[in-house]
Order: C-alpha cells, then sequence, then structure tokens
C-alpha cells in the first residue's frame, strides 16, 4: 500500500508548505501554532510580511484562520494593524494556551504536521545558517488531513473549553 506522505526538514518545509501551499490556496488555510511571529515571504525579487500575503489570500476569497497559543509578536501585530486585517472578513485569529501543535491545513486537500511555528526561524525564509532545525511531514492523505482538520475546528469551536483546567489563564 502505498501512503502520501513526505518528510520534509528546514528550508523544504518552507518551499512546500508556504510557497507551493499556502501562497496556492484556494479556498482556506488552518495555521496552528503555539507561536506566532512575523515572517518573511519571497514576493519577486523582494521578501515581504506574511500578513501583506494573508491579505492577498483574502481579497482573493481564501479564509485564514490562525490558532495559536501566546500573545503575536509586536512586529505581527503592527504588520495586521498596518494591513487593516480587523477590517477583512476572512481573517480569523483565535487564541487557545493550551494549543502547542503545528499543523497547516490548506484547502481540506494538504496538511503539513510538524515542529515548525509560524515564525521566520520556523515556517519562514530565514538562511540555513539562522533557522531553527525543523522537522514534518506533508500528505494529501484523505484521512490524515480529515483527522487534523476535525481536530483544529474542535479547538477553534471551544470544544474543550468546558472541561479545561486552564480557564483561569484563557483570554476569551
Amino acid at each position: 500500500m502505498k501512503t502520501d506522505i513526505t518528510y520534509l526538514e528546514n528550508s523544504d518545509i518552507y518551499r512546500e508548505v508556504v510557497i507551493e501551499g499556502i501562497l496556492k490556496a484556494q479556498n482556506h488555510v488552518f495555521i496552528a501554532t503555539a507561536n506566532v511571529k512575523d515572517m518573511f515571504v519571497e514576493s519577486g525579487k523582494d521578501f515581504i510580511s506574511i500578513v501583506k500575503h494573508f491579505k492577498e489570500l483574502c481579497k482573493r476569497g481564501v479564509e485564514i484562520r490562525i490558532l495559536h497559543s501566546t500573545t503575536p509578536s509586536r512586529p505581527f501585530l503592527g504588520e495586521i494593524k498596518s494591513a487593516r486585517m480587523s477590517r477583512t472578513q476572512n481573517f480569523m485569529m483565535r487564541q487557545c494556551v493550551r494549543c502547542h501543535l503545528k499543523a497547516v491545513i490548506i484547502d481540506g486537500e494538504k496538511v503539513f504536521l510538524g515542529s515548525a511555528n509560524l515564525s521566520g526561524a520556523g515556517l519562514g525564509a530565514k538562511r540555513e545558517n539562522r533557522r531553527n532545525f525543523e522537522s514534518g511531514i506533508m500528505s494529501s492523505d484523505t484521512a490524515l488531513v480529515d483527522k487534523a482538520a476535525s481536530f483544529f475546528k474542535m479547538i477553534w469551536n471551544g470544544s474543550f473549553c468546558q472541561d479545561c483546567g486552564r480557564k483561569a489563564n484563557c483570554k476569551k
């Protein structure tokens, strides 16, 4: 039986998940991460904030959801404010202090599961000698994509909130 799983590490994650995945999304991108930091992504000969790419994706009708644990970095929040993302109907962020998973689900067709956060040194375009050592898998296996998407949606929708032992730390 052939499985549809590709092992990725370091800059391969950036190329496959960000360039070939997120930036080419048609319907939605769900990102689960512990940390959110501004990260730069290729745009022609330049590198620009991922937030500017999110804005363009949203203009094309792509829904972006970011599930995260910690408060995003000041530079990321600055880019969100500058791009007026709060006025963008299909861009949403939700904080859950228990969120530590790292996943990117693209159009319900591909999933990346690995160690990389939404940061320059994780998913971003850092130089090889400056990025984190990261690894993960990319798959279009329907069962795997569906399970990851279901778990993401359960956290997003608050399915675990009622019995959560970390309510005192929750920012909802």
